[in-house]
């Protein structure tokens, strides 16, 4: 079978690649990475709860001695695994307050757990 490039990838599984690598980068960097990153989602939703954004849950991890992953999209990893696990569920869209992103608009997310 011929390996597949970017131009027969949908937008979406380039997206879906680009996040699996960066989780994988995250792993092999410091093993665990994502379920401790998933960890502090969990806590994040039940001790903070409220609509939020990733980049808070990332503030949040860092704050609480998860360091940062090589490549910040390791974190949309996390973000689609605890929505797929009913975790938390995307309410809309919002900026984002990272200037380097440039007002990107993002998801905004709330929990669907106690």
């Amino acid at each position: 079978m011929a390996a597949q490039t970017s131009f027969n990838l949908t937008g979406s599984a380039l997206r879906d690649l680009g996040i699996s690598r960066a989780v994988d980068h995250a792993e092999r960097e410091a093993p665990g990475w994502s379920t401790r990153a998933l960890e502090m989602l969990r806590r994040y939703v039940t001790e903070v709860g409220g609509e939020f954004m990733a980049e808070q849950v990332r503030s949040f991890a860092k704050e609480q001695g998860l360091p940062d992953p090589v490549h910040l999209r390791a974190w949309g990893g996390v973000v689609v695994k605890a929505r797929n696990a009913g975790i938390i569920c995307c309410v809309g869209t919002g900026q984002v307050e990272n200037p380097n992103a440039h007002c990107a608009n993002a998801a905004k997310w709330t929990g669907v757990i106690k």
